[in-house]
């Protein structure tokens, strides 16, 4: 399909044909050069289609970059499988400026990808079977453990870090507040979360029913977070709109139904208002919508997960996990396949 083409696809929505026309009064085809939301499609056609690509080609580099990505993205699937193990040396696929180890289900590789696509950066994701890791992915992270990035030849790993390091590395958009102190809360906010709210989380969900004392445990720290909005004022941990601590909470917050069809737990909407209104919000955001994981492999994963017998391939095309001992929910295994296998 052509740019032209494309353009036209997108020109169709009026979304993107009013903040087109917005952006371009200065074209002699577009009447004054402006077309508020009411207006209709017999006034959009009075544009030429010179008046069109100007449009795109000068006025739009947004949308370029989004015709771009979403090329990149086919192109991606056609030539190179997600589940295809590829090694940090071999070369990217066309587009592509870096490399992402990631697995389909891990909610700590998903604070990467809600990075990546929030700031539009083109990438290969290589999903890896945590359960038979090749000897060199402890080269890339000796904790063999993703998500690992490779960019410019070097390799960054542990979540927290990898989406600090996107979040420098690719500065536009910024997804942390300019303001020097509410980036220092946003920080104690997901520290908070990742410290005390995960493992609450994960062990409710190994438990495997409605623990009373586990699940109370869970609503004392989902009740911190609540806090956290009230005293902000915001309707995101961010401010007014989606940003880096939104993205580094919101894993296991998409999770939560799944917690509740396993254990029956509940996040109460009259307990956490506030929180409440946050999900709904968030699931409103395109980037959450782009990262999104199906619900229904969720269950099966991690039913699998809590009995220690995860499979990492789920949703992809590959043989089923090997049985293995979990030592706890927090991606540490079994020495036998969680260390190196031979060595150097």
């Amino acid at each position: 399909m052509s740019f032209i083409q494309m353009s036209r696809i997108f020109l169709r929505l009026p979304a993107f044909r009013e903040k087109m026309f917005q952006r371009n009064s200065n074209c002699r085809s577009c009447l004054s050069g402006t077309v508020n939301s009411q207006a209709d499609d017999k006034l959009f056609t009075k544009c030429s289609p010179a008046g069109r690509y100007q449009a795109v080609t000068a006025q739009n580099n947004e949308l370029k970059v989004e015709i771009q990505r979403r090329r990149f993205s086919k192109r991606q699937k056609m030539a190179h499988s997600e589940d295809e193990l590829r090694r940090p040396n071999d070369p990217l696929p066309p587009g592509a400026v870096l490399r992402l180890y990631s697995m389909r289900m891990c909610p700590y590789a998903q604070r990467a990808r809600l990075v990546l696509a929030a700031k539009k950066v083109p990438y290969d994701r290589v999903n890896v079977d945590l359960n038979n890791k090749p000897d060199w992915f402890f080269d890339i992270n000796f904790y063999g453990e993703v998500p690992v990035i490779i960019h410019n030849g070097k390799n960054i790993f542990e979540s927290l870090i990898c989406a600090e390091y996107l979040e420098e590395a690719f500065p536009e958009p910024k997804l942390y507040s300019s303001d020097v102190y509410q980036r220092a809360l946003e920080r104690i906010y997901f520290n908070h979360w990742t410290k005390k709210g995960i493992p609450a989380f994960y062990s409710l969900l190994k438990a495997g029913h409605l623990d009373l004392e586990l699940a109370e445990r869970l609503d004392q720290h989902i009740g911190k977070m609540e806090e956290f909005l009230k005293t902000a004022s915001t309707p995101y941990f961010n401010g007014t709109k989606p940003g880096f601590s939104d993205y580094m909470i919101w894993p296991w917050f998409e999770r939560i139904p799944m917690l509740g069809k396993i254990t029956d737990y509940e996040m109460s909407s009259e307990k956490f208002p506030l929180l409440t209104v946050w999900v709904s919000q968030m699931w409103k955001d395109p980037v959450v919508q782009e990262c999104k994981i199906d619900p229904e492999l969720f269950i099966q994963h991690y039913i699998q997960y809590r009995t220690g017998r995860p499979d990492f391939t789920i949703g992809a095309s590959k043989p089923k996990g090997i049985p293995e001992a979990l030592e706890n929910l927090d991606g540490l295994r079994d020495p036998a396949t969680r260390d190196r296998q031979s060595k150097k």
